[in-house]
């Protein structure tokens, strides 16, 4: 069976991640750190790709005066994994930055206070696309 049918991240510079099976099954979590180095070393060590990638979309706003000289690393973390699936041929999937918190809910994980852990927040929103599209009916 495939165990990475299903990849789901939520992007930065350290870049959480969780790979799904095709029934919708958790089968593996982590953090990939190295911005983009990092992740590009993840993602050449993937034997088979994935069939879709779902992703925390990132945005902007202008009251976020920190990004004033910025290189902007998750827009370019996003920019590698969009062009890792469609080189491999993978279905995009981008959804809200609040999606993993129902997400979180909906498999009984408990929300920390504070920042919640990037490998967290890719599991809620793998979790939230799945469900929401009639994949996910295991609880983790």
């Amino acid at each position: 069976m495939d165990t990475n049918y299903h990849l789901a991240f939520d992007p930065g510079e350290k870049t959480g991640w969780a790979s799904f099976d095709q029934s919708g099954k958790l089968t593996e979590y982590g953090e990939i750190i190295g911005g983009l180095t990092g992740l590009s070393d993840f993602l050449c060590g993937i034997r088979i790709p994935p069939k879709r990638i779902i992703v925390e979309t990132y945005r902007i706003k202008d009251f976020q005066h920190h990004h004033n000289m910025s290189t902007v690393p998750t827009i370019r973390i996003l920019g590698v994994l969009e062009q890792y699936a469609y080189m491999t041929g993978a279905t995009w999937h981008e959804q809200e930055s609040t999606a993993y918190k129902t997400g979180m809910k909906w498999a009984g994980m408990p929300i920390p206070k504070g920042h919640v852990p990037d490998h967290q927040s890719a599991i809620g929103h793998g979790v939230y696309w799945l469900h929401k599209n009639g994949l996910w009916e295991i609880e983790l």
